[in-house]
């Protein structure tokens, strides 16, 4: 089992579409790479699905739940 991030980071999302794409890739681009950002999702609308679904990297995690 892999050790813990150093840092957990949670945000919630709700129809942000590209706007969300802006912030995650800003959090990914950080110098400081030990963390988990946790996205959570309250049932949002098909544009930020697509969004969250192109999201690719080992340091995020997807919680979907319905608004």
């Amino acid at each position: 089992m892999a050790p813990a991030p150093r840092l957990r980071c949670i945000t919630t999302v709700y129809n942000d579409g590209q706007d969300l794409l802006t912030a995650v890739d800003a959090m990914l681009a950080q110098s400081f790479g030990d963390f988990e950002l946790i996205l959570v999702d309250d049932g949002s609308g098909p544009v930020t699905r697509e969004v969250l679904a192109g999201l690719d990297d080992p340091r995020l995690r997807l919680v979907t739940q319905g608004n």
